[in-house]
């Protein structure tokens, strides 16, 4: 049995308290899913400025339910002094189960930095403020709690121009970019720490790592993820120089298991070190790239002819990199499970699941996509808020997210307010914003948009399609079951026909002006309208049975999972619909 599986072992019986810092980062939520696996209590911060909220929602539906309950999530910036303190507490939750209890946290594993060598030449000073003011607010906190132990994330960076191979720890050379130079400074300030107050820390050189949920879009997209993205989407490969550029690449579990093991190692020896984490393997870019072609040519055939794009070395890249994991394999009892191969036979599934989720569309330019038929101005939400239900919408908006989630568009009266609140959550958004009025060029509208084939995971719909007749509430159902990928949601809201709503309908101009002047609506007019002992819903300002609206909605290519309203004065009655 390995030193890993006997911690694994170990931790199981006697649950610790985990701090991680970027845990909605990709190394962060692999840190999460693994601990929460072990039943550990872990406290995550993050700001989600490099990492998403969709990395927390896909572990949540890899955890089970009580072992989410141990998770304590807040949302801040490590250059906040108050907030790195705040982080150095686990609060007992009333849903986790016997012996949960209150305190300081046991261990912290820091991976909230600014990572990438091109971001931080192009803007140091906030590579700086992170990384290293941020790094030593982690520190300064930790020490004052007390905690047992600091891992943290440094970089195989730290070897600059160091021209030897296997990269060892005792030996470095000039850091050549900002990003560099902030990791040499963290392991300094961890070892004056040390000498200083008797803090415990070790640091981890990471080489090159890859895996799951790591981020394949954006300007500083890593290596692998980005050439997986641009193969699938028949974009170019971009290799920076002459292809002959060699790395260490290392599978995130690799990574998980080298940061359990560094928190807990029992030997004194081992703390107050640096460490290589890596596979100890060296792979060029052009080796690289002919593994990525021929593990997707089965199912992308045009790539078996496909040629890279050879262009100018990068500035800040080292030229080789190779890692001596002998310190880490002797001390800490690292034995890497996964080489590049296997790393990459088991993160493909992932990658392909989510590009496929995430379409061929550009995700700057969706985030920027508006399609407005006439200027559309915000109700006061709080003035009208008895007459709609929007924030209620939001709460069922997350309950749907399909995992992992990429593009979401939300369609209708009152998506602006929708919309920017799924931004706040750091998702990709795009917006149909179309006024009631408009509602017989609904369907024109629709049919306008410019999205691929399944290139949508969520649409939220809300106060448009009840304008419609069923010809067109059809048409432009179909529409927006083409955009969504398979297992996709749908969030609909659809007026659920009240008696007061059937007598308004009745009296267009007295129906307008109850939506202008509050007016307290006797009781006997709130309950639903029914007839024969079933519940009628508008479409087309005409009323139908609950049952006929269902079924045209599952003709168009959905199963409806549920149907509520949210609270009794709301004319409003939602479907969550999963598209088969």
């Amino acid at each position: 049995m390995t030193a890993y599986e006997t911690l694994k072992q170990q931790l199981r019986l006697e649950p610790k308290t985990w701090l991680i810092t970027g845990v909605a980062g990709f190394i962060g939520s692999n840190l999460l899913e693994v601990l929460l696996k072990l039943n550990q209590r872990v406290v995550g911060l993050d700001n989600f400025s490099t990492g998403h909220q969709r990395n927390l929602d896909e572990v949540q539906t890899l955890v089970g339910p009580d072992q989410w309950t141990d998770f304590q999530f807040i949302n801040g910036d490590i250059r906040n002094l108050d907030v790195c303190r705040r982080a150095m507490r686990y609060s007992h939750s009333p849903l986790a189960g016997e012996g949960r209890s209150e305190g300081s946290v046991d261990y912290v594993l820091h991976h909230a930095a600014l990572g990438s060598v091109p971001r931080s030449i192009e803007d140091p000073i906030t590579a700086n403020q992170s990384n290293i003011d941020g790094f030593l607010n982690i520190l300064v906190a930790a020490r004052d709690a007390n905690i047992k132990r600091l891992v943290y994330a440094t970089s195989s960076s730290t070897y600059g121009d160091h021209p030897d191979l296997p990269k060892v720890e005792e030996k470095i050379g000039k850091p050549l970019s900002p990003y560099a130079v902030t990791k040499l400074v963290n392991e300094l300030y961890a070892e004056v720490f040390a000498s200083t107050y008797g803090f415990k820390a070790i640091g981890l050189r990471y080489f090159n790592i890859f895996g799951r949920r790591q981020d394949p879009e954006g300007a500083y997209a890593a290596v692998i993820p980005g050439w997986i993205a641009a193969m699938i989407k028949n974009e170019p490969v971009y290799i920076n120089g002459d292809g002959e550029t060699s790395r260490d690449f290392c599978y995130a579990d690799n990574v998980v298991q080298a940061n359990l093991l560094a928190a807990t190692v029992a030997d004194g020896a081992a703390v107050n070190q640096v460490y290589n984490v890596a596979a100890g393997q060296r792979t060029t870019l052009n080796q690289l790239y002919r593994t990525l072609q021929a593990t997707l040519s089965a199912q992308f055939p045009r790539l078996a002819s496909a040629a890279p794009v050879y262009r100018d070395f990068r500035a800040g890249d080292v030229r080789h990199s190779l890692a001596d994991i002998d310190k880490a394999v002797k001390l800490l009892g690292y034995a890497p499970t996964h080489g590049v191969d296997a790393g990459l036979h088991e993160a493909m599934g992932w990658y392909l699941r989510f590009l496929n989720k995430k379409g061929s569309l550009n995700v700057d330019k969706f985030n920027k996509l508006t399609i407005q038929r006439q200027p559309y101005v915000s109700e006061d939400y709080e003035t009208k808020g008895r007459f709609c239900s929007y924030w209620h919408q939001l709460d069922e908006i997350r309950k749907a997210m399909p995992h992992p989630v990429g593009h979401i568009l939300v369609i209708g009266k009152g998506s602006g307010f929708i919309d920017s609140y799924l931004r706040q959550l750091g998702y990709d958004v795009a917006t149909l914003d179309i006024d009631s009025a408009l509602a017989p060029t609904y369907c024109a509208s629709v049919l306008d948009m410019p999205l691929p084939d399944s290139s949508v995971d969520l649409v939220v719909c809300c106060q448009v399609l009840e304008h419609l007749p069923f010809k067109q509430f059809d048409i432009a159902l179909g529409e927006i079951r083409r955009v969504l990928s398979p297992g996709g949601r749908l969030v609909l809201s659809l007026p659920d026909l009240t008696r007061t709503y059937k007598f308004l309908l009745q009296l267009p101009k007295l129906g307008q002006l109850a939506f202008v002047i509050p007016v307290p609506v006797p009781e006997f007019l709130k309950k639903p309208w029914t007839y024969n002992g079933e519940h009628y819903w508008n479409i087309g300002n005409k009323s139908y049975p609950v049952r006929l609206i269902a079924a045209h909605i599952e003709s168009q290519g959905f199963t409806i999972e549920r149907q509520f309203r949210v609270f009794e004065m709301s004319w409003h009655r939602f479907f969550i619909a999963t598209a088969n």
